[in-house]
């Protein structure tokens, strides 16, 4: 007799700062063979932890959280608060680190100047770092990224700067998931080493590095990352 079909799990996907669903709009379909896609919302105010319990709440079933960097920290709390439903993470271009004095300091400094100056979403230039070298100029990319933080708009831009990141290397190890880690090996926002303690310390992680990729690889080289996806997944299915 035969078995039966496994059943197909939610697939909750995460955004980082100031993205909104578009950055998944190169690998949604390939994503939904794989199970019933949603998007979560991290715009609102609150830190990670109240976002993370939000997220909870929201789960009907056995789930797959995919994060893509400031959503792999939320992907990661939500494991923490239910392992019994999610059966998986995906882990993009992200750390578990926490923040230097000097990203504090730059964002202080980012909050209080939007006090007085009119929100135009994120400076091109910020977005040219954010992807692979070579196509660093390219401006079709460039003002798609740049739309999704003007329709996020200010208020989830103040919301979003003022998230604390704490160092959560230490508690990686309570993550009892399986676990795909996720990089471009030209991530210039988190390099290489960052993911390697995700999965060093993620017991059952596996890591893929992206080549030709920057930070940005759900819109830089969605290919290569629906390809790592469906076959880390074709691994714990």
């Amino acid at each position: 007799m035969a078995k039966p079909a496994p059943a197909r799990p939610d697939l909750i996907l995460l955004p980082g700062f100031m993205c909104d669903d578009d950055l998944w709009s190169d690998i949604l379909p390939g994503l939904a063979d794989i199970g019933d896609c949603r998007f979560g919302d991290l715009s609102a105010s609150g830190d990670l932890d109240q976002m993370a319990q939000t997220l909870a709440a929201s789960l009907t079933g056995p789930t797959l959280a995919i994060g893509f960097s400031m959503g792999g920290f939320a992907a990661r709390k939500l494991a923490l608060l239910a392992p019994d439903l999610i059966q998986g993470l995906v882990i993009i271009n992200s750390s578990a680190r926490g923040d230097t004095d000097v990203r504090r300091e730059r964002n202080r400094v980012a909050l209080a100047a939007q006090e007085t100056r009119t929100y135009r979403g994120i400076s091109r230039k910020a977005l040219s770092r954010a992807l692979h070298p070579d196509i660093e100029t390219n401006k079709v990319l460039i003002e798609r990224l740049h739309a999704m933080s003007i329709r996020l708009g200010r208020q989830a831009f103040l919301n979003q700067l003022s998230i604390r990141r704490t160092d959560e290397r230490p508690t990686l190890g309570n993550i009892s998931c399986p676990t795909l880690v996720v990089t471009g090996d030209q991530d210039r926002l988190r390099g290489i080493e960052e993911a390697e303690e995700l999965r060093d310390g993620i017991p059952n992680a596996t890591l893929t590095i992206i080549p030709d990729c920057g930070h940005m690889t759900p819109v830089e080289q969605p290919a290569a990352l629906l390809k790592a996806i469906r076959d880390w997944h074709a691994t714990i299915a």
